[in-house]
């Protein structure tokens, strides 16, 4: 396909990031030869329960930092825990993409998008993303493809003009969940090549997740 090189917004609670997280980031990145790739977590994130999110803004952009470190093209983007600063609410993506947009106005942006996250009817303003976006780039997960074929049959009955953005990738394969991690962490579990040794050992030093102690191996 012909590259596009524009900016890669790929937000989330990355809750804490893992090796998925950065396996999808430079396959898309390679992809479309994207001159950045930015990584934006969330200050709240209006899909999810508040009970999901067990660390604070502060330590998940510094795991961020520390995962994509010497890692080109790849940047730990704050906006959207600089915004809360004033109005701490849900993060929208449609607010980011706007601020995206007026402060990179030729650049194409695409949007990443796990595969099981593509339920678009239910995005606060998905309706204006054709305004903004050049794609809407969804990466595939070991055994979501059924049900993300479901919702996304929704989205193209529902709103055709997000549908026509959308680009499936089979391009990583990685099964690790960020849920499962903080689950082994908890009970005192280091997931095997789950995690970047740098946010393993900050995760460990700062005893986030509620790990204690001397870690076993998954």
């Amino acid at each position: 396909m012909a590259l596009i090189p524009g900016i890669g917004i790929f937000g989330g609670t990355f809750d804490p990031i893992h090796m998925g997280h950065l396996e999808i980031s430079r396959a898309v990145r390679d992809h479309y030869g994207l001159k950045e790739l930015h990584l934006v977590p969330a200050f709240k994130n209006p899909l999810r329960e508040d009970h999901e999110i067990t660390t604070s803004p502060v330590d998940r952009l510094e795991m961020i930092r520390l995962a994509i470190k010497g890692e080109p093209g790849l940047v730990c983007n704050d906006i959207e825990i600089e915004r809360a600063k004033h109005n701490p609410g849900m993060s929208y993506t449609i607010e980011t993409i706007k601020e995206f947009r007026s402060t990179s106005p030729s650049e194409p942006l695409i949007l990443i998008v796990g595969a099981d996250n593509v339920a678009f009817h239910n995005w606060f303003l998905a309706v204006e993303f054709p305004e903004y976006l050049e794609k809407i780039a969804v990466v595939s997960r070991p055994g979501m493809k059924s049900r993300m074929d479901e919702t996304l049959n929704i989205v193209k009955g529902m709103y055709p003009s997000i549908w026509m953005l959308i680009d499936y990738l089979e391009i990583v394969q990685n099964p690790v969940s960020s849920t499962l991690i903080r689950e082994e962490l908890a009970d005192g579990v280091i997931p095997e090549n789950a995690l970047h040794p740098e946010v393993e050992k900050y995760i460990k030093d700062r005893g986030l997740y509620g790990f204690r102690g001397e870690p076993s191996r998954s």
